[in-house]
């Protein structure tokens, strides 16, 4: 459902195409949502070997925010909860999903799951609450 007064720059750091430094997600939609599957490269991580928990809380941001976005509209981040349960590897294949769980007027509620791709263990989950917006109120 795309904002007409929406215009995207592709400069976004967790989905862009054009942000070399950015995360370059690709989404699909789900029955309940959206996923996708990423490979955390090195410049990412905060110990060696362990992705830094603000990387893992983008990746939960931006899952929930293409959720709310596919089936809504534009939508931006009210509040974020993060829950770290256990450390997200540099280099190996990780499931990042999300669903909307409810909606009252502009306010909805998402939540979203880092997992590991090889045991499907969660490492991360987030419950965000998002407003939908209208860009043509920007101006």
């Amino acid at each position: 459902m795309a904002d007409p007064a929406y215009s995207e720059d592709n400069w976004c750091f967790a989905c862009g195409k054009e942000n070399p430094i950015g995360l370059k997600l690709k989404f699909e939609q789900t029955e309940d949502g959206v996923r996708t599957t990423i490979v955390l490269d090195r410049v990412y991580q905060g110990w060696p070997g362990i992705a830094h928990g603000g990387i893992v809380a983008t990746l939960l941001d931006e899952a929930i925010a293409h959720a709310v976005m596919t089936r809504l509209g534009p939508a931006v981040t009210g509040e974020l909860v993060v829950r770290l349960r256990r450390h997200a590897p540099i280099g190996q294949p990780l499931s990042l999903s999300a669903r909307i769980i409810s909606r009252k007027g502009r306010l909805v509620q998402a939540e979203a799951t880092l997992a590991s791709e090889t045991d499907g263990k969660a490492l991360a989950t987030g419950q965000g609450k998002f407003m939908l917006v209208n860009f043509a109120d920007r101006q």
